[in-house]
């Protein structure tokens, strides 16, 4: 996780990082790797470059996305605005100035405003 909130997604750390995480798991001929944490799928560029022919990549949060909005439609509350038009407020308690980046990567182009909120005020 703190290679990826420093931004080396496709560094030569982090593959071996990886690797040294991996290999045991590799060894032991496992197929599948679950993506389970908010952070690794920023990783998939990475995986797949480096273990496509060995491992099945399941990205959980894409996953979670599909079923959230199965959901929604199941109950009629997806909203019918164009994704062109929405926009995403995001409160933080962490300061908004050193998220920001981290938290665009993980958005990339999606519409979206940062507040700092104090967790008394919540």
């Amino acid at each position: 996780v703190p290679l990826i909130e420093e931004g080396w997604l496709d560094h030569s750390v982090t593959a071996k990082v990886l690797d040294e995480y991996l290999q045991p798991m590799l060894n032991e001929e496992v197929d599948t790797l679950v993506l389970a944490c908010t952070h690794y799928p920023l990783l998939l560029p990475l995986l797949q470059s480096l273990y496509h022919r060995r491992l099945q990549l399941i990205d959980s949060a894409s996953t979670c996305a599909r079923q959230v909005a199965s959901l929604l439609d199941m109950n009629g509350l997806r909203s019918n605005q164009p994704a062109a038009e929405s926009s995403l407020r995001l409160c933080l308690t962490d300061d908004v100035d050193s998220s920001r980046l981290l938290i665009d990567r993980f958005l990339g182009e999606i519409m979206h405003t940062l507040e700092q909120v104090r967790v008394e005020d919540l």
